[in-house]
């Protein structure tokens, strides 16, 4: 007899990337999937995870168990729900469709939108967001789809053969890696992210600079250096121990070069000096993150250096 647990676990095991099946095997996806799951499902019932999110994201009409994450029905099926608040601010409220037993049936992928949307009606959310692996895109029918955010992953060992393969043909000035703290890192990124926004500041409302606490994160968990060119600091890479349901390995939390820098390759290296780093450690580990749709930049970069689009973030507008 299949528990409740089980007809969530098999529903998200249906919408992993077959790239990351081959990389990781069935059986470590669904430890981390399951891992996932858990910690999903507990929000369905667990009040101090309500009251922080209604203290840190007030909204009128709503009362702290509204904040819970819940299942809701559809015609056919169950879709596991919760509301969140894009970069915790109120003016643009979703619904995270985090699992669902649609499958690839745009129709029902639809109804469970909308059962999403009612069952989060407290908020007036604007979308629902649902994540995808690449490739295997479904659209509700009648409903504006936009990009949020790609995954982007590739093996650490995989990605260590391709940058030393590079390295023998470089063309931009040798980069090195020197390990910092997360104060001085934190320093270096507050001034280039702010010189970043000066120069467009669209992107930059929607990408911010990692936190102490996260930069600390890689400090001891991963790896958080200094970017340099002959001696001189150009950018900071962060990249912390964690999993997110399928993706296992080390998440790419920060990296930043300094605008006058940009453009000659850095980025991409400096992931490949980081994967070469890591590799001999953790070789079927994997260098993971997301990116905006909208930076384009980033997504060049972590493509040069092998990550590849495993999934995506997509927002479903309903019919007007």
């Amino acid at each position: 007899c299949l528990t409740r647990r089980d007809l969530w676990l098999g529903a998200a095991l249906g919408h992993v990337s077959e790239r990351v099946l081959a990389w990781r095997g069935a059986a470590a996806i669904r430890e981390t999937v399951g891992a996932w799951l858990d910690l999903q499902l507990s929000r369905t019932s667990e009040p101090e995870f309500a009251a922080g999110f209604a203290q840190g994201c007030p909204w009128p009409s709503a009362e702290p168990e509204d904040y819970l994450q819940r299942e809701v029905s559809f015609a056919g099926g169950v879709a596991l729900v919760g509301i969140r608040f894009l970069g915790g601010r109120p003016d643009f409220r979703f619904v995270d469709l985090l699992a669902h037993t649609a499958g690839d049936d745009p129709e029902a992928l639809a109804r469970a939108c909308a059962a999403g949307l009612q069952g989060c009606a407290p908020f007036a959310p604007l979308a629902v967001r649902v994540r995808q692996p690449t490739g295997r895109f479904v659209d509700p029918p009648g409903w504006r789809v936009e990009v949020d955010q790609h995954f982007l992953a590739g093996r650490l060992d995989e990605l260590a053969e391709l940058a030393e393969l590079a390295a023998r043909d470089l063309v931009v000035p040798r980069l090195t890696l020197a390990p910092t703290s997360p104060a001085e890192a934190e320093a270096f990124t507050a001034a280039a992210y702010a010189a970043w926004a000066e120069q467009d500041p669209q992107l930059a409302a929607k990408v911010s600079a990692s936190t102490s606490s996260e930069l600390s994160a890689c400090h001891e968990s991963g790896r958080l250096d200094f970017l340099l060119v002959e001696g001189e600091r150009v950018g900071v890479i962060g990249v912390e121990r964690s999993h997110d349901a399928e993706l296992e390995g080390y998440l790419v939390e920060e990296e930043v070069i300094a605008l006058p820098f940009r453009g000659r390759g850095i980025a991409a290296q400096a992931q490949g000096l980081v994967a070469i780093a890591l590799a001999p450690s953790a070789p079927s580990a994997l260098l993971f993150g997301t990116i905006d749709a909208a930076n384009r930049a980033s997504l060049r970069t972590a493509e040069r250096a092998g990550r590849e689009r495993v999934g995506a973030y997509r927002f479903f507008f309903p019919p007007a």
